[in-house]
Order: C-alpha cells, then sequence, then structure tokens
C-alpha cells in the first residue's frame, strides 16, 4: 500500500522569524512570553509539505480514540503506520503525528475485554496530551506484530515520557467564560423575543461565543497567552476545542433553522 506521509521540513521558520521581527520591533526580549510559547509551538507541532513519498509500505487500521479527555467511537479514527511515522486521525477532531524519535513505547491497553482494547501511545511530545489511545476491535497484540512489521521502532528513552503535569488552561480564564456565558444566556431570556413570544436569535449567542472562543483558542496567540498557562501548547486542549466546536456547530446550525422557521418553543 503506498504511503500518504509527507515529509517534515522546517515550514515554521517563515512564521517564526516574521514573528520575531514583529515582536523585536515593539521592544521584546528574547526570553519574553511570546518569544517563549512560539519556541514551544514551533519546536513540537508537526510540519508538512506537500511532498509525498509513494514507495513506503503502510499500515492502516480503523477504530476509535481517546485523545486527552476526549473519546471517539469506532470508527471515527484511524491508525497509519509506515517503518519512519505514525498517525492518529479523527473525525471531526485533529491529527496526530509521531515520529519513531518521539515515541517511548507502544502498548496493548484495555479497560473491559472485547469492549475497550486497543494501543496507547506513550510518547515524548510535551504539546500532546498524555494519554493518545487507539480503540481498536481486534486484537491489539495482533496489531502491534503488525507495527513492528512495518518498521515502526519506537527510539524515545523512557525518561522522555509526557506526563500529566497540571491542567493547562488558567482557571480565571474558565471562569470569565462561565460568568459571560451565564451572562448572555440571561440576557437572551429578559430580551426581546420573536412572535408568539418565541426565544429571539439573540438566546443563541452563548453557543455562538463557545464555538468562538474554541475556534479563536486554536488560532490565535494572543488568546492562547490568555487562555493558557506559561510552558503549556494549545496541542494539549485542541481534541476538547475541536470537540466544542462541533457540538456547539451542530446546536446553531439546529436551533437556528427551528427559529427561523417558527417552530422553536
Amino acid at each position: 500500500m503506498a504511503a500518504a506521509f509527507p515529509e517534515r521540513t522546517p515550514g515554521l521558520q517563515y512564521t517564526l522569524s516574521r514573528h520575531l521581527r514583529l515582536c523585536s520591533s515593539k521592544g521584546h526580549s528574547q526570553t519574553c512570553e511570546c518569544h517563549q510559547r512560539v519556541g514551544i509551538e514551533v519546536q513540537f507541532r508537526q510540519v508538512h509539505t506537500t511532498t509525498w513519498n509513494s514507495s513506503m509500505e503502510t499500515i492502516s487500521a480503523i477504530g476509535g480514540s481517546r485523545i486527552g479527555w476526549v473519546n471517539a467511537t469506532w470508527p471515527f479514527a484511524k491508525l497509519v503506520v509506515s517503518s519512519t511515522h505514525l498517525r492518529l486521525a479523527t473525525n471531526f477532531l485533529d491529527t496526530y503525528d509521531f515520529l519513531p524519535s518521539e515515541v517511548v513505547s507502544l502498548e496493548s491497553y484495555g479497560l473491559v475485554p472485547f469492549f475497550a482494547r486497543g494501543i496507547r501511545i506513550v510518547h515524548a511530545r510535551p504539546d500532546y496530551p498524555p494519554k493518545i489511545i487507539f480503540w481498536y476491535l481486534g486484537n491489539p497484540e495482533a496489531l502491534l506484530e503488525r507495527i513492528r512489521g512495518a518498521g515502526f521502532l519506537p527510539t524515545a528513552p523512557a525518561s522522555s515520557e509526557t506526563k500529566w503535569r497540571e491542567f493547562p488552561a488558567r482557571w480565571t480564564a474558565i471562569l470569565l467564560f462561565i460568568l459571560v456565558w451565564n451572562g448572555l444566556f440571561l440576557i437572551g431570556n429578559a430580551g426581546p423575543r420573536g412572535p408568539v413570544n418565541r426565544p429571539g436569535l439573540f438566546t443563541l449567542a452563548p453557543l455562538f461565543l463557545a464555538f468562538m472562543v474554541s475556534w479563536g483558542t486554536k488560532k490565535s496567540l494572543g488568546l492562547q497567552r490568555l487562555i493558557l498557562k506559561d510552558g503549556h501548547s494549545v496541542n494539549e486542549i485542541r481534541a476538547s476545542l475541536s470537540l466544542i466546536q462541533v457540538v456547539t456547530g451542530v446546536l446553531l446550525i439546529i436551533f437556528s433553522i427551528l427559529l427561523l422557521t417558527h417552530t422553536f418553543g
């Protein structure tokens, strides 16, 4: 089977250089917080180009995944492995890539026999959640044998394993979001209502807030500085943010249609 893995190149160098020039023009020092945060992203983010290696053999398997606190059931996750890359992609969430030098070990993992079994990726990437699991309906040991047969051999030392440190987000940011969320609900219920006393579109504001904050946190360094604690990467909570986006996005669409067609309430 032909591989679908791009070669890794230093594609973030332009972004980093542009940031450093902008930062220097503002008089920031080389040890300022934004330099440190961008350094974390450059060091640990996956950087790909459109150059593909079509000769590399791969194996793949369909299953579920657990990324930090977020679980996705079968068949929404796909594991693809070659001798030089391991990729875990989950529909509607995100993709997580590893080199052999970033993986400590691949372990059979099980909570309930025959129902919650899979492979845990014990890795050395601080920008990823410590717990990353691929749920597999088949025999995990057989899948591990296939992975070894494909030539993927973890080489990261055990001492480099990424472990739980602390919750990545600032509690003040979470409390502020909860206050604004509840405030929007109160304003929406007290504000003008539509025909036949139906709720107006403003009642969707809390959902829109959650969607935009989740999307903006993944994209904006400024929001990341406000929300994340020092030394943490947005990749640690990216799966949770994506899940919030999916749920609030679907609810926004459904409730908007119901409101606009006068079937709400």
